[in-house]
């Protein structure tokens, strides 16, 4: 990930290799042309390292396995990752996110901030157009924006972005201005997550099942069940490859996999490492591709429960799972977490030691008498349903573990209604991500699974919410860092290490290794 001061470093880097470049040129005539470079190898390790041969067909639909529906695709009343896997490739807001936590210009071309950086002006980009073909207007913009916030709009979880608004005014028609309370690190990517649709669709019922936005794709249609039909945009900033894209409903990773050998599906992400090898060994015309998922493999406590409400069983029950054993034997060797932030991020504390694998002291740190707890697990997961084997079998003793394997969109369901009692799942985590949606009191209670109520750790979110210069941020994140493990409402294991199957005709699945290859890049090559 590159910072504000590793992006000058790696900028005064490539301006001097340009420099020395136009130097070297200049007198001794003109050097003669480099060799082009070799392509890489279509398969690197049994991995997809670059796209098919051939022409993209650009009329072609490309097939999507989507393994949740969504509730609603009304983008202020969900954060949800299956609505973000359609919203993105819809939506924008002023600024867009990016993979390294930065952001990018979007729907407004550029922005400056006021040397407190309490007032914004934000200037629109003229060639952003909604997909209906009708300009962005300042008007649809501070409505969008009033809408985060609740004001024109049932309030929702993007209040947070705009919590401390003094006044969103529009001084010119192609200006926002926008006037805060405070200076915070995150202004910028938390607007990136503000979508901006016609004001004249807040109060329509439209807005739950066709938002108009300004990305690459509008919403076809939706078939409530079975699949959401995405089509290509004319004239969108970001172009899609694919003239259609389907968002198959699949619940079952399984499944998925058999409709893809199939010939039904074309892309199936979202596949652990291993279990992406074991399926193309059995289906070798598929190939498979990998990417750095920007999420945590979890087990997720629900602190509600009377057995689970004590800190000292919680913190017991992460002492009886083998973390750094299950990421080598199961998970392929991925780095192991030792709370909410990426082991690469400066946030992560390294001289916060991980809680020891130790059984023997887990049944004598939990109080009587020893919990029978049902674990929950994703079905047709191999690799959650290994490491709760493997669970139950080291916490004997200390805990009875039973392991219930649901399918993704029950566990889902039941963990935002509280109706579990232990859980893996696979958190988003990186630079853009606030472990407060995840852990704090005040987040809303669909988001916040494990129900964890604390004083002191609140205190620790708002410093570092609050926090301006970086040793301050830093200091705060770690002492986070800290108080979740002596809470444990979490049981981190490990950086989610994912994967994907695909057709072999399929392109747009080889990028730079970060995240879920977005839809819009997606093609297929001609017959």
């Amino acid at each position: 990930m590159l910072r504000s001061a590793d992006r000058l470093v790696a900028l005064a880097a490539l301006a001097a290799l340009a420099a020395g470049g136009c130097f070297e040129r200049g007198g001794g005539g003109e050097r003669a042309a480099p060799p082009p470079a070799a392509a890489p190898p279509p398969v690197v390790d049994g991995w997809l390292a670059r796209d098919p041969g051939g022409a993209p067909d650009p009329d072609a639909t490309v097939r999507v396995a989507l393994d949740a529906e969504p509730a609603t695709l009304d983008p202020f009343a969900t954060l949800d990752a299956a609505s973000a896997r359609v919203l993105s490739q819809v939506v924008e807001g002023l600024a867009c996110p990016t993979a390294d936590g930065g952001v990018e210009p979007c729907v407004a071309s550029h922005w400056r901030a006021s040397a407190d950086r309490r007032t914004w002006r934000f200037t629109l980009d003229p060639a952003r157009r909604f997909a209906d073909g009708q300009p962005i207007t300042a008007a649809d913009v501070i409505a969008s924006l009033d809408a985060s916030r609740g004001v024109g709009h049932a309030a929702g979880p993007l209040g947070f972005a705009l919590d401390d608004a003094v006044a969103i005014t529009a001084p010119h028609a192609d200006e926002i201005e926008l006037v805060v309370r405070e200076d915070r690190p995150s202004r910028l990517r938390d607007l990136a997550l503000v979508p901006i649709v016609p004001a004249a669709q807040l109060a329509a019922p439209s807005l739950a099942e066709r938002p108009i936005g300004s990305g690459p794709f509008a919403v076809e249609a939706w078939a409530r069940g079975e699949r959401i039909a995405l089509a290509r945009v004319s004239g969108a900033a970001r172009r899609a490859a694919a003239a259609r894209v389907e968002l198959v409903v699949v619940a079952d990773r399984a499944d998925a996999i058999r409709q893809l050998a199939a010939g039904r599906l074309d892309v199936v992400a979202q596949v652990p490492a291993a279990e992406a090898v074991a399926a193309q060994q059995q289906h070798p015309t598929l190939v498979r591709f990998r990417y750095r998922q920007p999420a945590a493999l979890v087990a997720v406590i629900n602190t509600r429960r009377p057995a689970l409400a004590d800190a000292r069983t919680r913190r017991a029950l992460v002492m009886t799972l083998d973390r750094a054993g299950v990421a080598r034997a199961v998970l392929g060797g991925a780095p192991t977490l030792n709370g909410p932030w990426l082991p690469d991020q400066p946030e992560s504390d390294p001289a916060l030691a991980p809680l020891p694998f130790d059984p023997a002291a887990a049944a004598a740190l939990r109080p009587p008498p020893a919990p029978t707890l049902r674990l929950l697990v994703p079905a047709g997961s191999t690799a959650s349903a290994r490491i709760a084997d493997i669970w139950a079998a080291d916490a004997r003793g200390a805990f009875t573990l039973e392991v219930e394997a649901v399918p993704f969109a029950e566990l889902l369901a039941r963990l935002a209604a509280g109706d579990f009692e232990l859980a893996i799942t696979s958190l988003s985590a990186g630079p853009e991500v606030d472990p407060a949606d995840r852990l704090s009191a005040h987040a809303p209670a669909t988001q916040a699974w494990p129900g964890l109520a604390d004083a002191e750790l609140e205190r620790w979110f708002d410093a570092w919410h609050r926090a301006t210069a970086v040793d301050e941020r830093l200091a705060a994140a770690h002492a986070i860092e800290r108080r979740v493990q002596a809470l444990a409402p979490l049981v981190y294991v490990a950086v989610d290490t994912r994967g994907g199957l695909a057709r072999a005709d399929v392109g747009g699945l080889v990028g730079d290794g970060r995240g879920v290859p977005p839809a819009w890049r997606l093609w297929r090559a001609r017959p």
